[in-house]
């Protein structure tokens, strides 16, 4: 196999990532180029040089892959965390409500006692 079908099969590398599917297909194209190149360039310097070039892009793509992943998972927990945050916040207390109760349990204190009191 020659540079320019190389060349030609690098191009199928350049399909936009668009997330999702699109970065599935860009990955499992870049799996493919690999794989062809290491049988059919072995012997040629250039396709060995383009080989370990695609390998290095491979690694790194997959790592970039797990880095997104892991980032995606932090945003969602802190999406989460936030919802929450934002549903504790919303609670507010009425103090004058509060008070209320406050003195109510008083007073039916109070009574109780004298009931006792009274027996």
């Amino acid at each position: 196999m020659g540079y320019r079908a190389a060349q030609d099969r690098l191009e199928l590398l350049k399909i936009p990532n668009s997330g999702g599917h699109g970065s599935l297909l860009h990955f499992t194209t870049m799996s493919f180029e690999v794989s062809f190149l290491s049988r059919n360039m072995k012997d040629d310097p250039a396709g060995h040089q383009l080989y370990r070039l695609l390998t290095s892009m491979h690694d790194v793509f997959e790592q970039i892959s797990e880095k997104i992943l892991s980032t995606d998972r932090a945003r969602r927990e802190v999406a989460e965390h936030e919802k929450k945050l934002a549903a504790i916040s919303s609670r507010t207390l009425d103090f004058g409500k509060l008070q209320s109760d406050l003195d109510s349990i008083k007073k039916e204190n109070e009574s109780l006692e004298q009931q006792l009191h009274d027996a």
